[in-house]
């Protein structure tokens, strides 16, 4: 699932969370309850209209970088 599809699916469904497509199990800070609930919160304030960047752009945030701990921003790649 896309990054894209992925959000939009988080908007209706909070417990819609990506699965490792490997199968390989992963920690991410999409798990903490705080970190998903900003997300959800910042993308319910910009639907229905929203895409992968908007939260890339989100955790660009210099306050929310320093939330999540994150030195270098996310960075969008286009599959193709």
């Amino acid at each position: 699932m896309n990054l894209c599809k992925w959000a939009k699916a988080f908007i209706n469904d909070r417990d819609a969370l990506p699965i490792s497509q490997n199968g390989t199990p992963h920690n991410s800070q999409i798990d903490d309850e705080d970190v998903a609930a900003n997300i959800a919160t910042h993308l319910q304030n910009l639907s229905p209209y929203i895409c992968a960047l908007d939260i890339i752009h989100y955790v660009a945030i210099l306050e929310v970088k320093k939330c999540l701990r994150k030195p270098s921003p996310l960075q969008q790649h286009n599959t193709g």
